[in-house]
């Protein structure tokens, strides 16, 4: 069953909510859609041929994305896969080297921050420089988007584990211009059924909480009419001068600056310079993988301190962002 059938049944799931006896059905049918879709896409995951002889999955990474974002995918030898979008009920398959720990090292909430930074807002500079342990900017813009949808007041910490996920999306997907169609795909694939029209309630609701995200954006849309181009503050440019100026180039545009951003920090500050502090100290913590804006490491207990705070102190050094629409944060 496609996305359009489905979305389909989801209109027809609210329609018969005042019905029960129709609504129960249909609702049961859905769930049923929803649940095979995704064991359907975490078997897509599960492929014993990927695996090599020894027991390691090894994959390939390039540099050929337009953010300059690690891609991932199998290697020249056809084994192996896409190691950056493995879902993330299936991270426990993966073990570390015997004797080790695994160590995840992540940038948190890295892109919305810099979107937060770009807007230049006073307010949202300070959400974006607080500490992980400070305060949770989901759970924050959830209780924004259901107090506004449910017309009462909810508490960040009343949302359930579903309704900070579905934040997470919404936040992210505003701050790249993302329609409400296209999130509800996106809310699919992880077995979530909201309607087009209420995913553009959560946008709405979210944009209405943050108005400085929609003059960022509009800063950006007139910076990129105006120079055709973009850049970071890593020097990297993205040029626009032949393609045409529509809604879609503009959300790729929104998220070229905090993609790639992220993506030189992962590489620089995380890969590059966690790399050579191991070669130079002799250490036995091999890096295994990296996604978009983590580390994943075997660490043996002994080291696993060091390093840990090896990475914490790079991946906090401070820099400047907003240059190319004339600001500084």
């Amino acid at each position: 069953m496609d996305n359009i059938a489905i979305r389909k049944l989801i209109n027809k799931v609210k329609m018969y909510k005042r019905d029960r006896e129709k609504w129960e059905k249909v609702e049961e049918l859905l769930n049923i859609v929803l649940q095979f879709r995704r064991a359907q896409k975490i078997a897509s995951f599960i492929k014993p041929e990927k695996v090599d002889n020894d027991g390691y999955m090894r994959c390939q990474y390039k540099f050929t994305t337009q953010t300059g974002r690690f891609a991932s995918s199998e290697n020249p030898m056809r084994t192996g896969q896409n190691l950056q979008n493995i879902d993330r009920s299936l991270k426990s398959l993966f073990i570390p080297d015997r004797g080790c720990i695994l160590l995840e090292a992540d940038l948190s909430r890295a892109e919305n921050r810099i979107v937060l930074c770009l807007t230049g807002d006073a307010e949202l500079i300070r959400k974006a420089r607080r500490m992980p342990d400070e305060g949770d900017d989901y759970r924050e813009a959830g209780a924004a988007i259901y107090s506004r949808l449910l017309s009462k007041t909810v508490a960040p910490e009343e949302l359930s584990p579903e309704q900070r996920y579905a934040s997470k999306r919404v936040v992210l997907a505003s701050g790249y211009g993302m329609t409400g169609r296209k999130l509800s795909d996106l809310f699919l694939k992880d077995g979530y059924a909201y309607t087009a029209s209420e995913c553009d309630g959560f946008i709405d609701a979210y944009m209405d909480a943050n108005p400085a995200i929609l003059q960022w954006q509009k800063e950006t849309r007139l910076h990129v009419a105006r120079t055709r181009r973009l850049y970071n503050s890593w020097g990297r440019e993205i040029h626009f001068e032949f393609e045409r100026m529509d809604d879609e180039l503009f959300r790729r545009a929104y998220a070229w600056v905090p993609q790639g951003e992220v993506g030189e920090l992962t590489k620089c500050y995380g890969v590059r310079y966690t790399y050579y502090w191991l070669r130079e100290n002799k250490m036995k913590t091999k890096m295994n993988m990296t996604v978009h804006d983590s580390l994943v490491m075997s660490c043996p207990v002994e080291e696993l301190y060091d390093v840990a705070k090896y990475i914490d102190v790079n991946f906090s050094r401070p820099r400047t962002y907003g240059a190319h629409l004339s600001r500084s944060v």
